[in-house]
């Protein structure tokens, strides 16, 4: 494989310089990166931090394929497998859209840590890094990953997140020195989409959440946690504040062992799908499991079938094998499940978080808060994305959230707290909080990004296309648009096209908006090869001469028989052999005239229908 040049570092002019590729059916932003990223560009690499819904694989996996293309290896780079297998579906998607020839042979995917540890060598190409916020300065991969990145001077790098920052504004700057310090960043607000979202609660100063006040059970136990707890760690005080045990017990009410988890079963409702997300399995998931159990639900199985009288529910976690994993998502999101006949209840943990998509989703429970906003719009990002909701009627196409927090109300009561006059108190609340803090002063370095990024979602590229000149015979001219085919057929060192022709390598130069798109001709140009059976005469586009091809024209050379027998070569017996298999006179102009009545008779390669 040839090497990449080295990168000169860019500046933020630079994309009114850059010619604009894509493929059809890609977007604005998903464009903007394959012509920045373009490989015969010299440019080193973009952190990538596109708003959660904005499609950053689906240009990831564009991408890839336009590497591959050119020669060049692409490693795809990410912490679990739920990624890696949602690059692997968005990449299938990407080449199916586009009927592209599938190229993910050639596209290695590794997890981070197998990287980490196994240090391979890249001798250039394409690097991705999805969700790179997994990656942080602080963590032990982290050194070793950007020094084997770094000493690679001959490879470009994505890396993706959308959400760069978590805890600091400073988390950005690592992840821009995986690339090099003064990495551009391109930026784009949140994806236009139908779905309307309703937070769903009580407002406070930081935002709505949804207040549950814990009673019995749940208040005894979160009281002695909270007494108990030391410094600032409050795992114990953040489980009791989900559950007051392990486990369900059918004859304590409900609402005095989970004031949220009472909250959830009553917000649900038959025909509407619901995605519940939360961090303890314990005293979280499998309790909601025993609630759900306990009140007319099944959980889903894989071979489970459409049944609308049966509610059910199916559950992912860490130890969900990739085969449940994918067959429970691919039945929440069909067609036939819009109105839960299939699977009613989604439960998640934290791997639910990332690169997975649900569809039709009606209502979203955050069950546990983090101590950032991140992880709560990872999760809500898994719900609202581009045509997430197309399937629904219009007025069906809302999101009802439920940021939940449990509390203790008239905390005044509890003289050994040492707080009075407190109308709602407890660890969420502060976790709430804490969380919006940050999302402010995030969001606000995140406006200054926009304005500052090479890209931040209105791209207008200025430079003039240099669009190759019509020679009708490579490059052509269709409507308003100019083909140039030249990478798309084989050649020998004699430059004589084979049969074999890719259309995937086929670039189009649009005339009005300087637009160039990359893959197969639209369905007006036809490409004529010699056709499986019986003869063909054809006109090669590379060295325009006329041949004639069939299984009985067998040349000493095995390439030569795929394209065939130049017509001024064909002997006297031969033409004889064939009049006589096409029942005609004995010469070779009868022999065109039959083949051109039987439209096997091609005298362009390329045509224009």
């Amino acid at each position: 494989m040839d090497a990449i040049k080295l990168f000169k570092k860019p500046s933020v002019s630079i994309t009114d310089d850059l010619e604009c590729y894509g493929y059809e059916l890609t977007f604005t932003n998903q464009k903007f990166v394959l012509s920045y990223m373009h490989p015969l560009l010299p440019y080193r690499g973009m952190l990538l931090t596109y708003q959660l819904g904005n499609g950053k694989t689906y240009a990831a996996a564009a991408l890839s394929h336009l590497y591959t293309t050119y020669g060049f290896d692409v490693l795809f780079l990410s912490h679990n497998l739920n990624v890696k297998e949602n690059f692997k579906k968005e990449y299938l998607t990407f080449i199916r859209n586009h009927n592209l020839d599938n190229n993910i042979k050639k596209i290695k995917r590794m997890g981070l840590t197998k990287f980490f540890i196994s240090k391979p060598d890249i001798n250039g190409g394409l690097v991705i890094i999805d969700e790179a916020h997994n990656l942080r300065e602080n963590a032990n991969r982290y050194p070793e990953i950007k020094n084997i990145l770094d000493k690679n001077k001959n490879i470009k790098i994505l890396v993706i997140t959308a959400t760069p920052m978590i805890d600091s504004i400073n988390e950005i700057d690592s992840l821009r020195s995986l690339i090099e310090p003064s990495a551009p960043i391109a930026y784009s607000e949140k994806a236009k989409n139908t779905v309307k979202i309703n937070y769903i609660g009580k407002e406070k100063n930081f935002g709505k959440i949804m207040l549950s006040e814990m009673k019995g059970n749940q208040l005894n136990t979160y009281l002695k946690a909270y007494k108990n707890a030391h410094y600032d760690v409050y795992s114990e005080v953040r489980q009791a504040s989900v559950t007051a045990s392990k486990h369900y017990n059918n004859n304590i009410p409900l609402s005095e062992q989970s004031a949220k988890i009472q909250i959830l079963l009553d917000s649900l409702i038959k025909g509407e799908l619901t995605a519940v997300f939360c961090f303890y399995i314990k005293r979280g998931i499998n309790f909601i499991t025993s609630v759900l159990l306990n009140n007319g639900f099944e959980q889903w199985k894989p071979n489970s079938m459409y049944d609308e009288n049966i509610r059910r529910f199916a559950i992912i976690t860490g130890k969900t094998s990739e085969y449940e994993t994918s067959s429970a998502i691919s039945s929440f999101n069909s067609i036939m499940n819009i109105e839960g006949g299939v699977i009613e209840v989604m439960l998640g943990s934290s791997v639910l978080n990332e690169s997975i998509t649900l569809k039709n989703v009606r209502h979203a429970h955050i069950l546990t808060p983090f101590w950032n906003y991140g992880q709560t719009e990872q999760a809500l990002g898994r719900v609202v994305r581009i045509g997430s909701h197309e399937m629904l009627p219009r007025k069906q196409r809302t999101l009802n959230v439920y940021l939940h927090a449990s509390h203790i109300k008239n905390y005044n009561k509890y003289n050994d707290i040492g707080k009075k006059n407190v109308e709602e108190i407890g660890i969420d609340i502060e976790m709430w909080k804490t969380s919006w803090r940050k999302k402010e002063e995030i969001n606000n370095y995140i406006n200054r990004i926009g304005k500052l990024s090479i890209w931040n979602g209105k791209w207008n590229p200025t430079c003039e296309t240099k669009i190759p000149p019509v020679d009708n015979k490579m490059v052509i001219k269709a409507n308003n648009c100019i083909w140039d085919l030249n990478r798309c057929f084989e050649t020998n060192r004699s430059k004589i096209s084979w049969c074999n022709v890719n259309l995937n390598n086929a670039i189009c130069y649009n005339c009005d908006s300087g637009e160039i798109t990359l893959g197969p001709p639209t369905y007006y140009i036809k490409i004529n090869r010699p056709l499986a059976e019986g003869y063909t005469i054809w006109r090669s586009c590379v060295d325009e001469k006329l041949r004639l091809t069939n299984n009985s024209l067998k040349s000493k050379n095995k390439r030569c028989s795929y394209r065939g027998k130049l017509i001024k070569n064909i002997n006297k017996d031969e033409i004889i052999k064939i009049a006589d298999d096409l029942n005609v006179d004995h010469n070779i102009n009868a022999i065109i005239e039959n083949l051109k009545k039987d439209n096997r008779f091609f005298d362009k390669q390329i045509e224009i229908i």
